[in-house]
């Protein structure tokens, strides 16, 4: 119960919850933390992004009581993206740059993040649409890639 806590609580950090799963690509990897945290860097760089910050949440959990070191975000993009949304949309600049959640939980790490879908606004114009698709099927690939 407590590890769902926190998962919500990096969902409600990291996106406005929308209640649709698919928002939320999750992937359970077996890998211990350290070797799924280094695939995870792996296949981000290897699908051209390039890492900006790895956020460590631990800080901020343990001074509410919870009792993990393995709890990260990632964020990651691409300078030309960043460029194209701002110039097409800019209104998506608040959900740059893309972010994995990941941490342990007993043998397995978990990985998760959030759709940019539903960010897009009303009369979104074709081109983004398909920006925002590819974003997001690069996000749920990265995610399963780690094993």
């Amino acid at each position: 119960m407590k590890l769902l806590r926190q998962l919500l609580f990096c969902m409600i950090f990291i996106a406005p919850l929308s209640g649709e799963a698919e928002d939320f690509p999750l992937h359970r990897s077996k890998q211990a933390f350290p070797e799924a945290m280094l695939s995870l860097q792996e296949a981000i760089t290897e699908r051209g992004y390039i890492i900006s910050r790895i956020q460590h949440v631990d800080v901020g959990l343990s001074k509410s009581g919870y009792k993990t070191d393995k709890y990260q975000i990632v964020f990651f993009g691409k300078a030309d993206v960043t460029k194209r949304l701002k110039n097409i949309e800019p209104s998506l600049i608040p959900y740059l740059p893309l972010r994995v959640v990941i941490f342990a939980e007993g043998d397995e790490t978990l990985l998760f993040s959030t759709s940019l879908k539903h960010s897009l606004p009303v009369n979104k114009d074709h081109d983004i649409e398909v920006l925002v698709r590819h974003l997001d099927d690069d996000i749920t690939g990265i995610i399963n890639q780690v094993d």
